[in-house]
């Protein structure tokens, strides 16, 4: 079983699963989504993708890329509402705002701090959050794998308003000494440091 958030499921695991069946076409694979943090140690899953580094002697992990987020609207909505600035012009726009767990990342929290008194979006998926800033509801961040995939988006602020988070992947010690998830590990770290994330 592989583990990781919404996001990296839909826009970067899934087609590099694909893939590695070709390669690997008789291992099973299990895709478990989720914001919460599985618990490695007790069997949840094999292999997690995630931005936090192993906390145990007992797990291993690879940092195997950085996210990169920022600011992004469609061109619709720039041409309707005027392309801000500076982050004090964002009080003045739709700001899209993560809620409920993903509220509590460095992202949400500065976005509060710009929204002033505007009117805002929430949602409490990545993907969620995506989809309101494709469908041209206001700015937003998402992290350039998202962001990229839909051309009619446009980074916001690009100069001055970025994020980064490590990629990690992580397995139990015992598990990454076995063949198949060996392979599976090692296609995926070549495979995400290929990747603009």
């Amino acid at each position: 079983m592989i583990s990781t958030t919404e996001g990296l499921a839909a826009a970067t695991l899934t087609p590099r699963l694909v893939e590695l069946r070709r390669g690997l076409p008789d291992v099973a694979f299990e895709l478990a989504i989720s914001f919460e943090l599985v618990d490695l140690l007790r069997g949840e899953a094999d292999i997690v993708l995630r931005h936090t580094r192993p906390g145990s002697p007992e797990l291993v992990g690879r940092r195997i890329g950085t996210i990169t987020y920022g600011l992004w609207a469609t061109d619709a909505y720039l041409a309707e509402h005027g392309i801000p600035r500076s982050t004090v012009e964002l009080a003045r726009h739709v700001l899209i705002q993560p809620a409920g767990e993903l509220g509590r990342i460095t992202q949400a929290r500065e976005l509060r701090r710009w929204a002033g008194r505007s009117t805002e979006l929430a949602c409490n998926t990545m993907t969620g959050c995506a989809a309101l800033v494709r469908s041209g509801a206001g700015i937003g961040t998402l992290s350039r794998y998202l962001a990229e995939a839909a051309p009619t988006l446009r980074r916001v602020l690009a100069t001055s308003v970025e994020w980064t988070s490590p990629l990690w992947m992580l397995t139990r010690r015992e598990l990454a000494r076995t063949a198949r998830v060996r392979a599976v590990l090692d296609f995926l770290a070549s495979s995400y440091r290929r990747s603009r994330l």
